[in-house]
């Protein structure tokens, strides 16, 4: 089986040297996946996060997510 790394970025780079064996870049998308919701909750607005998956030294994907934060268009009609 193939070794997958996890390799992620918020505000600071996690390089995965350890890796995971999994059947297949199916299985390795579907791990990504788990961990993108494990961290949801440390998102804040303005942020920019991403993980990457790769085999040894090749990526083969990448989840980003980047948050913007605009101002309350509500509270400019008020005044």
């Amino acid at each position: 089986m193939p070794r997958y790394f996890f390799d992620f970025r918020n505000g600071y780079p996690h390089r995965d040297d350890t890796g995971e064996e999994l059947a297949d870049d199916q299985a390795a998308w579907r791990e990504a996946l788990k961990f993108t919701r494990e961290v949801e909750d440390k998102l804040a607005p303005g942020g920019r996060w991403f993980l990457e998956v790769r085999r040894q030294s090749d990526p083969i994907f990448r989840i980003e997510i980047n948050s913007q934060w605009f101002e309350d268009s509500s509270a400019d009609a008020a005044g």
